[in-house]
């Protein structure tokens, strides 16, 4: 089945300053709220350390994209497969799109695959706005409910099940 692309539409995605405003922000946030609790003081402290650490996990792995989890590239080809790249990582892998959630300034994608991460978020900034419009158009116009996903990968599926 086609999706109307007759070629591949790949990203190679960057650092996003609009991701990193918008972690900061939230986990700014939420570590105030914590604060401002009845909690004892112990456990107000503790509750800002877990803030600050899932605060620098998400920078490196979605905003900044250093952590060897991080997407670097994504490839969607003609029948509808998608590939993606780790950092620091040449081999493409695989991927089955779960759940896409597709917005003009914001693309969060659910992956399953063999070491892929389970998922990406693909700020408008990250990524050549060209590419990142086709890549947007390819998801628009897929059945998610259908399950018409990748026929190669469906394929491959019922082959393993035996």
């Amino acid at each position: 089945m086609s999706n109307g692309f007759a070629t591949r539409v790949q990203l190679r995605l960057n650092s996003s300053p609009a991701l990193t405003a918008a972690l900061l922000c939230g986990h700014a946030v939420g570590a105030a709220a914590a604060l401002c609790t009845s909690l004892p003081m112990t456990a107000r402290v503790a509750i800002c350390a877990g803030v600050v650490a899932s605060l620098v996990r998400a920078l490196r792995v979605h905003a900044l994209r250093r952590s060897s989890k991080s997407l670097v590239g994504l490839e969607l080809d003609s029948s509808g497969c998608l590939r993606v790249r780790q950092a620091g990582d040449d081999r493409w892998r695989r991927a089955e799109i779960r759940q896409a959630s597709v917005f003009r300034a914001l693309i969060v994608l659910r992956l399953r695959g063999d070491d892929v991460p389970s998922g990406v978020v693909i700020p408008a900034d990250s990524a050549d706005a060209e590419a990142l419009r086709r890549f947007r158009a390819a998801l628009r116009m897929r059945n998610w409910e259908a399950r018409e996903w990748c026929p190669a990968r469906r394929g491959a599926d019922r082959e393993n099940r035996g």
